[in-house]
């Protein structure tokens, strides 16, 4: 459960919001701007659900390519946030939200963009089965 402030709350609640992502890497931000984010609810597969299948989410990003922060994004974990201008649009301040840890899997860089797809750490475990909750929780959190 996310816990937002009463500025957050009132912001959201208004007719006209901005909204600014941003991905770390780390204690870095990853530089230039995203320009359209889709957060994926993955499966095992598309056509029907199994007992005992496993649900990570994905990403899907486009970022506009600023050169040093983009040339070694291949395999990062980054952290994706989310903010909501608290402030007005004189003054921004944004205030974020975690949305998760994504592992970035083959960049592509096309022109001035770099298009990413990045993985959710329960894709990216290491142990198959047979394992248990406590194993998995030790390895994704």
């Amino acid at each position: 459960m996310i816990t937002i402030t009463s500025a957050v709350e009132n912001a959201l609640a208004q007719d006209s919001r901005t909204f600014l992502v941003r991905l770390w890497d780390g204690s870095t931000e990853i530089g230039g701007s995203v320009r359209a984010l889709k957060v994926n609810k993955g499966s095992c597969g598309a056509e029907k659900f199994e007992l005992g299948a496993v649900y990570s989410p994905y990403i899907t990003a486009t970022i506009d390519y600023d050169g040093a922060t983009m040339d070694n994004l291949n395999g990062k974990e980054l952290l994706v946030q989310i903010g909501v201008n608290v402030g007005t649009l004189d003054d921004p301040n944004y205030s974020y939200i975690d949305i998760g840890y994504f592992t970035v899997i083959k960049p592509q860089v096309q022109g001035t963009l770099v298009y990413i797809t990045a993985y959710g750490r329960l894709s990216m475990l290491t142990d198959m089965y047979p394992t248990d909750s406590q194993q998995t929780l030790q390895q994704v959190l």
